[in-house]
């Protein structure tokens, strides 16, 4: 491939998934709740855009700000996924109180430029969610189709 061609991945997820992640987010105001997608990788070890599973998680900073998602559910997410042949391939969270796009924290923070990092914004009463590729500290914006 060559290096000035830039690839997106664009990425699909359940709309049950989606709602048990709105749920997840919202249960947990009015701290940060988060959470971790599961799905299949193609032959390079990349996630293919789709999310197959939602794993919800233990916010273990227990903050309205910041999150971290507790190292004993992403050891049992890493568990899961590999006796089902997928990965873990992003991470949700909740904003409490601003909009759904990822503050510099998230940003600092992103594991994986191949991940889907996906913000649910609570702070409307409607819950927004957006979906992001974070690489190079950039968030560019993901075109995430509901199924």
């Amino acid at each position: 491939m060559r290096a000035d061609i830039v690839t997106f991945v664009m990425w699909t997820i359940p709309s049950e998934l989606e709602t048990q992640m709105k749920e997840h987010c919202s249960e947990g105001f009015p701290l940060e709740s988060c959470g971790l997608f599961l799905g299949p990788l193609d032959g390079e070890g990349k996630p293919v855009g789709v999310i197959t599973h939602l794993w919800p998680a233990h916010n273990s900073e227990k903050s309205a700000r910041i999150y971290s998602v507790d190292p004993k559910d992403m050891f049992e997410a890493s568990r899961f996924a590999q006796d089902n042949k997928i990965d873990i391939v992003g991470v949700y969270h909740s904003h409490t109180h601003s909009l759904a796009y990822p503050s510099p924290t998230d940003i600092e923070q992103a594991i994986d430029s191949n991940w889907c990092y996906a913000i649910a914004s609570l702070a409307a009463k409607v819950i927004d969610v957006h979906y992001f590729s974070i690489e190079n500290d950039e968030a560019t914006e993901l075109e995430c189709t509901r199924l």
